[in-house]
């Protein structure tokens, strides 16, 4: 047989795309793995969404009853959803991946296999299925915290004093809190269990993904989220039974010798929530405390029981079984529950499967092989990066060496007012590792992209994702973009240390008068602000420039990931992440030259008339911060109010600049202004800045850019000159193509 007859029998399978009889193996595999099969599968859909309907309505009855909206306090029911959605669509790739490699026995499967898994696993109809059970458990979710909330106000009696002498009842006279503390000790036993039951809020997404994801039969899936689901229901009942707000509130004494640990802070946390909430519930935060019955261990057990009777692995159910464990001791240990909370919470758990099993009508009695979730055991090294051209020191040590000269100067800045170089709650660590995470997806994504435009076909083969990764991706290009990182970041570090000392170097000496004296003088006796709230309105606007605002956080990042990723040459994304390094030094050194508050604070009348919103809670933190740490720097977190000049014009307008100078794409120009514009509309309606706070950030974003071309040396009208020839290249490509047709 020669080799091109030998392609043609190999290709043959897949010719039903082209209208022609498919090969029988994959009608068989199409007929034995259905995306939702069993004698009821609408049942089994509607299951999960058909709860979290019924605790929407009751959490809209009830929150009415007490006076309260139905709302997400900090959208934290809205940022889990999203997270675990992005999860899960990590793990369908893996998933896929993983079984095409076992089915052709190689660590790198081909296209062909993978399209294989894809198409007998992740039709469109288990993607919604999978996506309906997700959203509906986060409803569930969103439901359930706003009855938490409203307990104390419907039912303020507590039956801590009964549950405490029932706990003391079972255990002959004794605190069992009080036995495990002396058996346990109050040293290390305190940061294990306390870090054992943190692994709750892991356990959740992590389980839920992996359920829907690796189980062979989705109906598993989808039983185990909808038990799951109820939990959350039967949970907000029990809190209305037997309202309770656990031991290490009823007895904080008995908790004393405790040493301070994650789930301490917590604590004091959402003690903190709740006196605020009780103080005024309308204001939004959440309050969270109820104890009756335990909802970590009804949700752990419920895993315990979903692993046996769908005859997971033996090393999984041990795995669930120790943490039921760890979670069993640490409720009782940490103060969080009394011991009848977490025998109430098995007999939820109990019910929750029962009451899954009813609404699913998911039958428990199967083969094994069907229902055990695969163990993917393969893992893929990260792509390294390469550029088209190779890159100079000098652009790789920009980055490192403004961070360096930043950091020695914080040192000797914060060393004179006698406090040392810190991270105050590891914020800048945790950005860092963020955006470092999101940087390894986007080579992943920039590698595949990049190589199904060559090919013209998605999936792209190996071969072009061979080519891509060879001319993008090495050693020495991803020593640069990671140097380029972390030196932002610890830049960034620097900036936070020297801008929380600078009313402590330059005391007394504030010129917001001044500052805003010539913003009227500016616009004719007027106040800019209060212009802006005359044409813009004080509703909707608000909002509006409140989110754009906070989105900064998300802009800074996201600008310099995409920017180190996809740029052609890496060249320009280190020029760009050292021009924005570069701001932060310029700004603290606006903050030392004219020290002020900003108009918020001097003149806080001003913006009265303003609702509530993300911006003005943020206003408020500061303020505190500020207060906390003038009157103990040592221990307080540092405060972070400057106005002059502007961080987030400047940075704002180094990107717009930096598009032109680099000739991007008129479209993301456009769309960089257009940020740019009501990020200084934002910053003057909300108060953060004057105006001419605002003038000197557009002057620190153009110097920021010149500094940073004289510290790469980048040649702007080269860079300038190769992106208008790719778009050319392109053109030219989508016209082949065209022509093709």
């Amino acid at each position: 047989m020669s080799i091109v007859e030998e392609r043609n029998v190999r290709a043959a399978p897949d010719a039903d795309e082209a209208g022609q009889t498919s090969h029988p193996l994959e009608r068989v595999r199409d007929a034995t793995v259905p995306v939702v099969a069993g004698s009821a599968p609408w049942q089994m859909l509607l299951a999960g969404p058909v709860v979290a309907l019924v605790s929407l309505v009751a959490a809209v009855l009830v929150t009415d009853a007490a006076g309260l909206p139905l709302r997400d306090p900090d959208h934290v029911a809205g940022r889990r959803l999203l997270l675990v959605l992005a999860l899960v669509a990590v793990l369908v790739v893996l998933d896929v991946v993983v079984r095409a490699a076992r089915r052709s026995d190689t660590l790198r499967p081909s296209v062909a296999a993978m399209q294989a898994v894809r198409r007998e696993r992740w039709r469109l109809g288990r993607g919604l299925a999978v996506g309906s059970a997700l959203i509906s458990f986060y409803l569930t979710y969103l439901a359930y915290r706003n009855l938490k909330s409203v307990v104390p106000l419907l039912r303020p009696e507590h039956f801590d004093r009964q549950l405490a002498d029932l706990d003391r009842a079972l255990f002959l006279g004794q605190d069992p809190a009080a036995l495990l503390q002396a058996v346990l000790g109050t040293g290390v036993s305190a940061h294990v269990l306390s870090a054992g039951y943190m692994l709750f809020f892991a356990f959740i997404p992590v389980t839920l993904a992996g359920a829907l994801v690796f189980s062979r039969d989705l109906r598993a899936g989808l039983f185990y989220t909808t038990a799951q689901s109820i939990n959350w229901l039967l949970g907000a009942g029990s809190y209305f039974l037997l309202p309770s707000v656990g031991p290490i509130y009823g007895e904080p004494a008995a908790f004393a010798d405790l040493p301070v640990t994650g789930v301490g802070r917590l604590q004091e946390l959402l003690l903190d929530q709740r006196l605020q909430f009780l103080g005024d519930p309308g204001a939004g935060t959440a309050q969270s405390i109820a104890a009756f019955s335990s909802l970590h261990v009804s949700i752990f057990f419920t895993g315990v029981l979903a692993a046996h009777l769908l005859r997971l692995d033996r090393r999984v159910k041990l795995a669930a079984w120790l943490l039921l464990a760890v979670t069993l001791l640490s409720t009782v240990y940490l103060g969080w529950h009394y011991v009848v909370d977490d025998i109430a919470g098995l007999l939820l758990a109990a019910m929750s499967v029962a009451l899954a099993c009813v609404l699913t009508g998911f039958k428990l009695r199967r083969d094994p092989r069907t229902s055990a979730a695969s163990e993917p055991d393969v893992t893929a090294a990260p792509l390294p990066l390469r550029v088209p051209r190779s890159v100079r020191w000098r652009e790789m040590l920009a980055g490192p060496a403004v961070a360096v000269a930043t950091i020695v100067a914080a040192v000797v800045a914060t060393d004179a007012v006698g406090l040392p170089l810190r991270d105050p709650d590891h914020v800048a660590a945790l950005y860092l590792a963020l955006v470092g995470g999101s940087t390894l997806m986007l080579v992943g994504l920039d590698v595949v992209v990049r190589a199904a435009h060559r090919s013209g076909c998605f999936p792209p083969a190996r071969a072009d994702m061979g080519r891509v990764r060879r001319e993008r991706w090495t050693s020495r290009a991803g020593v640069a973009a990671g140097g380029a990182l972390i030196g932002f970041y610890a830049t960034y570090l620097a900036y936070r240390n020297l801008k929380s000392i600078v009313p402590l170097l330059r005391p007394d000496e504030l010129f917001d008068r001044q500052l805003a004296i010539l913003d009227r003088d500016l616009f004719f006796g007027h106040d800019p602000a209060a212009l802006l709230h005359s044409l813009l309105g004080t509703g909707l606007s608000t909002h509006v420039l409140s989110t754009a605002y906070v989105a900064f956080i998300v802009f800074l990042p996201l600008t310099i990931g995409l920017a180190l990723v996809f740029s052609r040459d890496l060249q320009t994304g280190l020029f760009y992440t050292t021009a924005q390094s570069i701001n932060w030094v310029l700004g603290i050194g606006s903050y030392f030259l004219l020290p002020s508050l900003g108009p918020i604070y001097f003149e806080p009348g001003a913006f009265a008339a303003l609702p509530a919103s993300d911006v003005t809670y943020l206003q408020g933190v500061l303020l505190d911060q500020r207060s906390a740490f003038m009157a103990d720097p040592a221990s307080a977190t540092p405060q972070s109010i400057a106005a002059f000049a502007s961080l987030h014009v400047s940075m704002s307008f180094t990107a717009v600049m930096a598009a032109h100078l680099l000739g991007l794409g008129r479209r993301l120009r456009i769309a960089l202004w257009i940020w740019f514009v009501v990020t200084v509309l934002g910053t003057i309606y909300l108060g953060w800045h004057y105006v001419l706070d605002d003038v000197g950030g557009v002057v620190l974003g153009a110097l920021a850019l010149a500094l940073a071309r004289a510290c790469t040396g980048i040649d702007l009208r080269a860079a300038r000159e190769r992106s208008a020839q790719a778009e050319l290249d392109r053109g030219a490509v989508r016209y082949l193509r065209t022509s093709c047709l």
